[in-house]
């Protein structure tokens, strides 16, 4: 409705905030290839920066740089497409375990939605981290899987913030008791791959570091972070 009134791009204030507001493709398109140049808006920065201050989606100017610089490259095309046999075989996997569990035509299953979340999980697992999720282990309990159920709450949570004031999504998160399990859940899988990172061979993690995200984060891990914590943003170096 707005764009058929204001065209592809106008401008609107929310109270004293200023959204600028894109939709043509092709000039969305451009923003999100040039990240470098056309930076995160405040009020998305601020409301996704309350759920994880670190989060490459929050971050801004030179810090968004220094991090998109670690992670960038490994997901362009053609990297992308070193790991097309990981996603054959984790959708074999899933196809195996409809075939196994979902075999009773008299039954229908309302979880397709969710068992295919799990795909894409386990496919970025192996892509991202090196790393089995399990989330396509067990058809039985697909959808306790501890994780998976840890970051559609962390989800959820991030998409409620966007509705708040700030001050009301601080309280929020503070007496959220589900958000803060999800976060501990989430945090403990993380430390779990990064100890399973370290245990590597240095050598052998230097040669994955331009393919695999967890190597290529645990080789630019800070050796001493109260020193870099005195640097300025700028000469600040890893993550």
């Amino acid at each position: 409705m707005l764009k058929v009134k204001f065209d592809d791009i106008y401008q609107f204030w929310l109270g004293s905030t200023r959204i600028i507001i894109v939709n043509g493709l092709e000039d969305v398109q451009h923003i999100f290839a040039n990240r470098h140049v056309y930076d995160q808006g405040d009020i998305f920065a601020e409301k996704f920066g309350l759920v994880n201050p670190n989060e490459i989606i929050a971050l801004k100017g030179v810090k968004y740089k220094r991090h998109a610089s670690i992670v960038g490259p490994l997901f362009r095309g053609y990297k992308i497409n070193l790991h097309l046999d990981t996603a054959i075989d984790c959708t074999d996997n899933l196809l195996d375990r409809w075939r196994t569990y979902n075999n009773d035509p008299t039954q229908v299953h309302l979880n397709m939605i969710e068992q295919c979340r799990q795909l894409a999980l386990a496919i970025f697992g192996y892509i991202a981290f090196d790393y089995d999720l399990q989330t396509l282990d067990d058809e039985n309990h697909s959808n306790e899987n501890e994780l998976c159920c840890a970051l559609h709450t962390f989800h959820n949570t991030a998409v409620d913030l966007m509705q708040l004031p700030t001050v009301i999504g601080r309280i929020y998160l503070l007496l959220n008791q589900k958000y803060r399990r999800s976060q501990a859940i989430i945090n403990q899988y993380l430390q779990r791959m990064i100890d399973q990172e370290l245990a590597e061979n240095p050598t052998t993690r230097a040669e994955r570091k331009r393919t695999c995200l967890i190597a290529s984060l645990v080789t630019s891990l800070q050796q001493d972070e109260m020193l870099e914590a005195t640097k300025s943003e700028e000469d600040r170096k890893g993550t």
